[in-house]
């Protein structure tokens, strides 16, 4: 969890680019130069069928709702439709999902590190505890 998310760096990064006044297109090539991964593959697949004039449901196989919307929203964007709105929509959208991710892994924290104590550390303090009497038990014993 210590990366932005994908779906979020590409929507601000259309979102911003836009603002400047930048051509869609230009924006996706940008973003694809820079970042690497599935997002990027998705994207150059994106801009190579629409150059082709292809239906965007011909290479389309996301793995989440949220990289089907966005990959819509920026298909319609190429299209020449405005989506400056619903780009900043789903931005909050899934800043929103974020942070409720963020929320439940702080919550499951305590309990894992209370976990790795009880598992590792507490045993070693009880054999440290007990040393002492087995020390004289073995004493008593020889």
């Amino acid at each position: 969890m210590a990366q932005l998310d994908p779906n979020i760096q590409l929507l601000s990064h259309i979102r911003l680019s836009l603002f400047r006044g930048e051509s869609l297109k230009a924006c996706l090539r940008e973003f694809c130069r820079e970042k690497g991964g599935n997002i990027a593959n998705d994207i150059a697949s994106l801009l190579v069928s629409y150059q082709q004039n292809k239906k965007m449901y011909d290479f389309v196989h996301t793995t989440t709702v949220e990289r089907g919307l966005m990959l819509d929203l920026i298909w319609r964007g190429l299209h020449g439709d405005s989506i400056i709105m619903q780009v900043a929509e789903l931005e909050n959208e899934l800043e929103k999902k974020a942070h409720i991710k963020i929320d439940q892994f702080i919550k499951l924290l305590p309990i894992k590190v209370l976990l790795v104590v009880m598992l590792f550390h507490f045993p070693a303090l009880l054999i440290l505890g007990f040393l002492p009497i087995i020390n004289q038990l073995l004493g008593v014993l020889q």
